[in-house]
């Protein structure tokens, strides 16, 4: 995915989840944001290009302490 104002995330929460958070990671690894996720069901969470720096980035889902999925983004400026 590559991002240059903004950046919309899609989720699909089942609704007996107790905690959903999207963590992003850059390249060493360093966790340079996190959202927690309070709606269940389908959604999106907004990303804003001037809240990072130019670069790619690894986002994360943790539904309930688990991994479910991670995926790349580029953010240019």
């Amino acid at each position: 995915m590559k991002v240059v104002n903004f950046a919309f995330l899609t989720y699909n929460i089942e609704s007996n989840v107790q905690d959903a958070r999207l963590y992003v990671y850059d390249l060493t690894g360093r966790q340079v944001k996190s959202y927690e996720i309070q709606d269940r069901g389908q959604g999106a969470l907004t990303v804003k290009a001037y809240e990072l720096e130019a670069g790619t980035y690894i986002y994360t889902l943790i539904v309930d302490n688990r991994e479910i999925d991670s995926k790349k983004m580029i953010l240019t400026k």
